[in-house]
């Protein structure tokens, strides 16, 4: 199949853009992590609920508090989505 090229001599067809890969901490799918997580979001609501549910960057909030509690808590060493996905921005 041979391609159309315009006056300039280059293809007409759209590049392929690759979607960047959101990737998450493997530690969610371990059962140690998935066994306490109804009780991980008690804990981080309880500590989030004197944060206003509509701050810009809240989910940096609610991630530090997450890492903080499953640390302390459980000794679950867990990395935020930011963490594991510097090219995306999270607000």
């Amino acid at each position: 199949m041979r391609r159309k090229r315009n006056k300039r001599g280059k293809s007409n067809e759209e590049p392929q853009v690759k979607e960047p890969t959101y990737i998450t901490d493997p530690v969610e799918q371990t059962e140690a992590y998935l066994n306490i997580r109804d009780e991980l979001e008690q804990k981080i609501r309880a500590r989030m609920k004197d944060i206003n549910p509509f701050l810009l960057g809240r989910c940096h909030i609610y991630w530090a508090i997450k890492q903080d509690i499953l640390w302390r808590d459980y000794g679950i060493r867990w990395r935020s989505p930011q963490e594991l996905n510097p090219a995306i921005h999270f607000d």
